[in-house]
């Protein structure tokens, strides 16, 4: 068939390419894909589906994504595959959508335990609460509206019809790019519930994630996060190394802005303060006292999804009580320092500056636009507190400064942490944060082991699309111009991209593969390196 439309360009060149790959042989099964509009996602998810259909010996089939022309570019991956269309115009899924929204929305409406909410037993209460504050840009929700139903409606009418797609396929597996969401997440739960293995890929451009999450195996675990096996295997590392590796971490991080995060918080031009007391001169706080820096989050990314419960209700409400307290807690400085990428999901219910007009002198606000680089901190912070953010393994394995958690974490449990188990801990640790000490060598060890699996070993070389920067993934042309960037990089890099995945198929073929890292396979490694493992 020859291709038309806005992808005929790529599909030609796609199919030349993929065409030089055998597909699956005496396929056994099938591997649904999850629908995805977005180009750079859709590619890595296809990419990885075709790795994943060769390892396992299956058939692909692409979840209608509802537009004729993307479903035409998928099926160029491989000729093998189809399009599986979902089960949303029946009149008997309408009414069962229907019956089952309104008893939900009426034990929503009774109990406001919009966390508690289940369908079909699983849990999908914390994808309802993150979904309506992403999708309506807001930092918190204050009581069951519309809005929420409306999220709800969408809620229940997908994991009905997934449910409903599952049992007439009976896949092998299913591919996602999340684990969050009203659509990955959605598909990811419901095909788990439905005794269906998930493989989960992260990442897209330049650097990638693969891991298989198993039927009742618990809540997969988040994909970054090192495993029992991964923190044993780098006990025997050589310490000099990974204190060679940590280093070239921090290195790219704050000299080369090594991600979106670390280019904002270490933003050549910012200051660098050496000393509590410049800093402290600088801003107008008393220098004499200990300061303690409030990491705050972006309040709608996904505040429940990604590692499990809090100690409050979101971190907007996380935020402000702790904002509280330090107003009325004067023995410390406590510095609350706006996320770095804070720009890139912005809230309509509040203005974040508005909380910080007539502040006590030992309070302080620092927003992400400020001349202050992060890594000051080193030099200036007594303590960090967050909910769960990166900051609290990153300055731990960076300067031993200790950190208190007011949630579950990529991080928590490695003997690092202070983890409050209620609200009144959590206060009752700050009462006697001024008293915390310096990390131990052997705790500061641990935070720099997890942040380097964290940062470079959980994810494997992907080399599969054309750089694209964080800007350009949110601009409205980018569909037209990256299928013309993964062109010219299948004429330049055709039998380097090859070589690569017939890699990620040796290290995925195995029966007892979870999970693709570079600690298990180096020479998938971003940085090169040693023979494979697979």
């Amino acid at each position: 068939m020859t291709p038309s439309g806005r992808y005929e360009t790529f599909i030609a060149a796609n199919r030349s390419l993929w065409a030089r790959i055998p597909a699956a042989p005496d396929p056994r099964g099938l591997l649904l894909v999850e629908p995805n509009h977005h180009p750079i996602i859709s590619h890595a998810n296809a990419v990885f589906a075709r790795v994943v259909a060769r390892a396992k010996s299956l058939r692909i089939g692409w979840i209608d994504t509802g537009n004729r022309e993307i479903q035409e570019r998928m099926r160029s991956y491989d000729p093998a595959s189809r399009t599986v269309p979902m089960p949303w115009r029946s009149f008997i899924h309408s009414v069962l959508v229907g019956w089952r929204f309104i008893a939900i929305a009426g034990r929503l409406f009774a109990t406001g335990r919009v966390l508690d909410i289940s369908i079909d037993g699983v849990p999908f209460g914390d994808i309802l609460y993150d979904s309506y504050l992403r999708q309506y840009q807001v930092a918190t929700l204050n009581s069951v509206n519309t809005r929420l139903l409306q999220i709800l409606w969408t809620l229940v009418r997908r994991h009905l019809a997934f449910r409903r797609l599952l049992q007439a396929h009976t896949p092998a597996a299913v591919l996602v790019s999340h684990d969050v969401g009203l659509s990955s997440g959605v598909l990811l739960r419901t095909a788990l519930a439905s005794g269906v293995p998930v493989y989960h890929q992260r990442g897209g451009v330049g650097t990638a994630a693969l891991n298989r999450y198993l039927p009742d195996a618990g809540r997969p675990q988040y994909a970054y996060r090192p495993r029992d096996q991964d923190m044993a295997r780098l006990a025997h590392v050589d310490r000099a190394h990974v204190e060679s590796d940590f280093r070239s971490l921090m290195r790219a991080r704050i000299q080369e802005h090594s991600d979106k995060d670390a280019r904002n918080a270490y933003r050549e031009g910012k200051t660098v303060f050496q000393s509590r007391r410049e800093f402290a001169d600088a801003w107008g706080f008393p220098a004499d006292r200990p300061c303690v820096f409030i990491m705050l989050h972006v309040f709608n990314d996904h505040p429940h999804s990604h590692f499990g419960s809090m100690l409050f209700k979101d971190y907007y409400d996380w935020f402000v009580q702790t904002l509280a307290y330090a107003r009325t807690h004067s023995r410390v400085n406590w510095v609350f320092k706006e996320h770095p990428s804070a720009a890139l999901y912005p809230t309509r219910d509040i203005v974040l500056s508005a909380h910080f007009t007539d502040l006590p002198p030992h309070v302080v606000f620092l927003a992400a636009d400020a001349s202050f680089s992060s890594e000051s901190i080193v030099h200036v912070a007594d303590a960090l507190v967050t909910v769960a953010g990166t900051a609290g393994v990153e300055f731990a394995a960076y300067g031993g400064i200790p950190n208190v958690l007011a949630g579950r974490a990529m991080y928590s449990g490695f003997g690092f942490t202070i983890e409050p188990n209620t609200v009144a801990e959590y206060f009752q640790t700050l009462d006697r944060i001024d008293t915390l000490p310096r990390l131990t060598a052997d705790q500061a060890a641990a935070a720099q082991v997890v942040f380097l699996y964290a940062e470079r070993y959980s994810s494997v070389r992907y080399s599969w699309s054309p750089p694209v920067s964080l800007e350009e993934e949110h601009e409205p042309d980018l569909d037209a111009r990256y299928w013309e960037g993964v062109v010219n990089l299948y004429a330049r890099a055709a039998d380097r991209l090859l070589a690569e995945f017939e890699a990620y198929v040796a290290c995925v073929r195995p029966g007892d593969f979870s999970r693709l890292s570079a600690l298990d396979y180096p020479d998938l490694s971003v940085r090169g390196g040693e023979t494979s493992h697979c």
